[in-house]
């Protein structure tokens, strides 16, 4: 029982409300990141996007046979 109460008493190393702001303030800058970024990541994610159904669509015209483009 002796071990227990020095543990107990021990206030060395970091306490769970230092843990805790500490996961507060990585919270914030982690949401902020994001709000910042937003914007960017959505407009890369359509620009994408775009891209991927053009491509797929002239690879659907090339292989479709009543189409008028002539494949090389």
């Amino acid at each position: 029982m002796r071990g227990v109460g020095k543990f107990l008493k021990d206030t060395t190393g970091a306490s769970a409300a230092e843990y805790g702001l500490i996961l507060g303030i990585i919270i914030v800058v982690g949401a902020t990141g994001f709000m910042a970024l937003g914007p960017g990541v959505s407009t890369l994610y359509t620009r994408a996007d775009d891209t991927v159904a053009q491509q797929a669509s002239a690879v659907i015209r090339l292989n479709d046979p009543d189409s008028e483009i002539d494949a090389e």
